[in-house]
């Protein structure tokens, strides 16, 4: 069973749709207490079975808060396609006291109809490490600040894992 989010709603989902809310996001376990409350969850849910859905539109740059989050793809391209992160400035100045060295792991899910994703960085955000994800696999990425001075903020996603089917 996982969580997931998107602009519209937050579901839960257990081979097929088991419950869907009418709040804008759910991103925090906090968060999921009024979804308990209200039986749509059977278990405790982890913040790593949360997640962003991406839409099915192919290419795509990440919000701010799909960056620091585990993310899902859904993508209908008749090709391979890429998801491309925020500039390292935006990312800096989103963690309050961002420091250099601080680590996120985030995972990203591809489900895309048989197509292959590829992580791309903003301006000043590298990758490293395959940037390639399988349909129907998973990547672990470490995401560390490598700059936070204004003006030359560099971030670096470090592929750290590949996982199997969903």
């Amino acid at each position: 069973m996982y969580l997931y989010t998107n602009q519209s709603a937050a579901t839960v989902q257990s081979g097929g749709f088991v419950g869907n809310t009418a709040k804008a996001s759910v991103t925090t376990v906090a968060s999921l207490d009024a979804l308990a409350t209200a039986g749509n969850l059977s278990k405790v849910v982890t913040p790593e079975q949360i997640y962003h859905v991406l839409p099915a539109a192919g290419a795509f740059t990440m919000n701010l808060d799909e960056a620091f989050s585990n993310i899902r793809t859904q993508s209908t391209s008749s090709g391979g396609f890429a998801i491309t992160t925020p500039t390292a400035a935006l990312m800096v100045g989103r963690i309050y006291l961002a420091a250099i060295g601080a680590v996120k792991r985030i995972t990203i899910f591809n489900d895309a109809s048989g197509q292959t994703a590829t992580l791309t960085g903003g301006t000043t955000v590298t990758i490293t490490g395959t940037a390639t994800i399988a349909n129907n696999t998973s990547a672990a990425f470490d995401i560390s600040f490598t700059n936070v001075t204004a003006a030359s903020e560099a971030v670096t996603y470090t592929r750290v894992g590949t996982a199997g089917p969903l």
